[in-house]
């Protein structure tokens, strides 16, 4: 099975129970969204690929992000598109999307800066001259994607550990001791095929939630304490 399809049934099932609340103890940012707030933010950011940046599919995006609500909403678009994700930095794509404290030193033909504030606001850096500035860039686009038809598995991820195709994440993020509809708190701020598939992937296989915390010097007694709050019976450190 697909991971787009992993996210169509749980907007179908659970479209407004909580799926995924971030939490950033530095900031006191805290945010909740259901399948359906993460799938607006989803079909915006797969027309903004599509429509504005004009990435075909098959083709291969460089995504470095930390682990945070938005970067999962770049996974599913991409994901969505057709599109595999590259979370290392050793090859250069054409298309980068990143966030505005780690800006690359060198250019790329489209680069897609994200603040990472609260809210999803804006930069409030200068950024690289042609560079977009995804809050305000994917305001414009719409809320339905149709998307192309994925009929067969297809790559979805690189990193460090190899190429992964939709059925490789699946199954390998299948068979966890995580029970059914499980909520999870994850601790981590590393975007890897592991901690993707700690975080997201096995959220979506067994229909959970995923509590994000970062940064991740937390005390063991801070992530107690805050899974206690959320009603997370599992604590993941990436």
């Amino acid at each position: 099975m697909k991971l787009v399809d992993l996210f169509a049934q749980r907007l179908k099932v659970d479209p407004a129970g909580p799926l995924i609340t971030y939490y950033d103890t530095d900031t006191g940012e805290r945010i909740e969204l259901s399948a359906t707030s993460l799938a607006n933010w989803i079909n915006k950011t797969a027309n903004f690929l599509t429509d504005e940046l004009m990435v075909d599919e098959g083709v291969t995006i460089q995504v470095t992000l930390p682990l945070h609500w938005q970067s999962v909403v770049w996974l599913q678009a991409a994901w969505a598109c057709g599109v595999s994700v590259d979370v290392e930095t050793r090859s250069p794509r054409s298309v980068v999307i990143t966030s505005q404290a780690q800006l690359p030193s060198s250019p790329a033909d489209e680069l897609v800066v994200l603040s990472l504030r609260p809210l999803g606001l804006p930069c409030d850096v200068d950024l690289p001259a042609g560079a977009l500035d995804f809050a305000t860039s994917v305001r414009t686009h719409g809320d339905y994607f149709a998307g192309p038809a994925l009929a067969r598995d297809r790559l979805a991820l690189v990193d460090g550990q190899g190429e992964f195709t939709h059925s490789d994440l699946v199954t390998a993020w299948t068979d966890t001791a995580r029970g059914d509809h499980e909520r999870v708190l994850f601790c981590g701020t590393d975007l890897t095929a592991t901690s993707i598939g700690q975080a997201w992937v096995a959220t979506l296989v067994n229909q959970g939630s995923v509590v994000l915390v970062s940064p991740t010097d937390q005390s063991d007694e801070r992530l107690t304490d805050l899974a206690r709050q959320e009603g997370a019976l599992t604590i993941i450190r990436g």
